[in-house]
């Protein structure tokens, strides 16, 4: 499996109280994850960090909606 890196904006939500103003200014999370290329297709990236080597199993595993991806390298 090809390693890749992922970067892609993440969904952010918080319990702390803010204004209305502050919220509207808030920025979303850009995040950039590596791993393992499970699977891409035009929905979704799939990435593990993990792949067990006896099994076909993976271990935290990730999966990405390509409307949220901003770059990929492979």
């Amino acid at each position: 499996m090809k390693i890749v890196k992922v970067v892609w904006k993440d969904a952010v939500g918080d319990y702390v109280e803010m204004t209305k103003e502050e919220l509207k200014q808030y920025k979303l999370a850009l995040v950039k994850s590596v791993g393992f290329l499970v699977k891409a297709d035009k929905k979704s990236i799939r990435l593990a960090s993990v792949i067990m080597k006896d099994t076909d199993a993976v271990r935290n595993w990730l999966v990405i909606p390509r409307a949220m991806v901003v770059d990929m390298d492979i």
